[in-house]
């Protein structure tokens, strides 16, 4: 009798992560059992997969060599000749709005409000007492 075309064999995952492992020098991965996912420090982040297919993916991609990216460098003006500042904005300047002088008083009153509220709780019945 032959198997159904649906049937998939069982891989053990620790066979997998091993495998990859032996592949790629230094890759920290592993099974996760409680999660049923396979997990891997890859560039300093800790990143889940759910098949062993995306784990070997990303971890193939990660592994590979980058290319160096020659960047230029910002040229300076010769000696003498007068160039742009670096300390001039390049693009327009934002206008930050200050608050307005009133809303230090507004919150002092709010606060005053608060307390004297409190105080009100605890003041007694008779107010000729108060003094």
């Amino acid at each position: 009798m032959t198997a159904p075309a649906f049937a998939v064999a069982y891989v053990d995952p620790e066979e997998i992560v091993a495998a990859l492992q032996r592949e790629i020098p230094g890759l920290t991965a592993w099974w996760g059992e409680f999660t049923g996912s396979f997990w891997a420090l890859l560039d300093g982040r800790l990143c889940e997969f759910r098949t062993p297919q995306e784990l070997v993916v990303v971890a193939r991609l990660a592994a590979r060599p980058r290319p160096q990216v020659a960047v230029p460098r910002a040229e300076r003006p010769a000696p003498g000749r007068a160039g742009p500042s670096p300390r001039v904005p390049s693009g327009p300047a934002r206008h930050v709005r200050a608050p307005s002088p009133g809303w230090r008083r507004r919150v002092w009153r709010a606060v005053q409000r608060f307390f004297v509220a409190q105080r009100g709780a605890r003041r007694p019945v008779d107010e000729r007492s108060r003094f």
